[in-house]
C-alpha cells in the first residue's frame, strides 16, 4: 500500500539509467505532498558540491549540525538545489524517507521562489529583460520523449538563465490531446502561440510537470518567441499554489 509523502522530506532516489545521468543514489528533498502513487511530485536535487551555486544557481545550505531538528537525514553541509528540479511519479518514493527539513522549509521556499524567477517577468519585458525566461524551446529528443512533447517553457531567473546551464522549464502541449490539470495555464489564439506556428489552436502549460533540463544537452533550440505578460503571471501564480509559496 503506498503511504503518503510530504513536502520537507528527504529520500534517496536511484542512479540514473540514462547516459550522462547520476550514476549514484542521491538525496533529494521533496517539495510537494504527494498522496496517492499516480501523483506527480517535484524534488530539489542535492549535493556536498558548490559548483553549481558558484555559477549563480539557487540553492538553500544545510548544515545539519546547526538546526534545531536534527533528523534531517544529512550528515554534513549540502546544497539544496533549487535551480534544478526533478518531477517523478509517487510511486517512485518506495523506500522511508531518510529524514524531514523542519527549521529550513520558509528560506528554502523563499530560495524555490527565487530560483523561478516568480514576478520577474520575461525576457522581453520586466527585470528579465534579455533574459530566457518565458522563451518557448525545443527540447532534444530523449526528454521530449519522456514528457511527450518536444516544446516547453524557460522558467529560470534571470541572471542564472544566461548561464545556459540547468534551465526550468514547464512542458507545453496540444489541450486537443491531453488532459488538463487544474494547475495547468491555458493558452487560446494568443499572438505568441501563433507565431510559434506548432500547429497548436488552444496551448497547455502543465505547471505540475515543471522540471529541470540541462541547456546543452537537453534544450536544442531557442524558438526566439516568448509568451506575453498574461501568461507569465498566470504560471507564476499557479506555481505559487503548486508550491505553497
Amino acid at each position: 500500500m503506498f503511504t503518503a509523502r510530504y513536502t520537507g522530506e528527504v529520500h534517496f532516489l536511484p542512479p540514473e539509467e540514462s547516459p550522462g545521468g547520476d550514476p549514484k543514489s542521491r538525496r533529494h528533498v521533496l517539495l510537494t505532498d504527494c498522496h496517492t502513487d499516480d501523483v506527480i511530485a517535484t524534488v530539489a536535487y542535492c549535493s556536498t558540491r558548490a559548483s553549481e551555486a558558484a555559477r549563480g544557481a539557487k540553492y538553500h545550505l544545510i548544515d545539519p549540525a546547526k538546526t534545531r531538528y536534527k533528523g534531517t537525514g544529512f550528515d554534513r553541509p549540502t546544497f539544496i538545489y533549487l535551480a534544478r528540479l526533478i518531477s517523478i511519479l509517487g510511486e517512485e518514493l518506495v523506500d522511508d524517507p531518510a529524514g524531514r527539513l523542519i527549521d529550513d522549509m520558509v528560506p528554502m521556499r523563499e530560495r524555490l521562489g527565487e530560483a523561478l524567477g516568480l514576478g520577474t517577468g520575461t525576457g522581453a519585458e520586466g527585470t528579465a529583460l534579455g533574459s530566457l525566461r518565458g522563451q518557448i524551446v525545443t527540447l532534444a529528443p530523449e526528454l521530449a520523449d519522456g514528457v511527450d512533447t518536444n516544446l516547453a517553457l524557460v522558467l529560470t531567473e534571470p541572471q542564472y538563465s544566461r548561464e545556459r546551464r540547468y534551465q526550468i522549464i514547464v512542458p507545453m502541449y496540444d489541450v486537443a490531446e491531453f488532459e488538463e490539470n487544474d494547475l495547468d495555464v491555458v493558452v487560446s489564439s494568443a499572438p505568441w502561440l501563433l507565431k510559434l506556428g506548432c500547429g497548436y489552436s488552444v496551448g497547455m502549460l502543465a505547471v505540475p510537470l515543471v522540471q529541470t533540463a540541462f541547456h546543452p544537452e537537453d534544450v536544442v533550440d531557442l524558438t526566439g518567441v516568448v509568451v506575453d505578460s498574461v501568461t507569465i503571471h498566470q504560471v507564476d501564480e499557479a506555481l505559487k499554489y503548486h508550491f505553497h509559496i
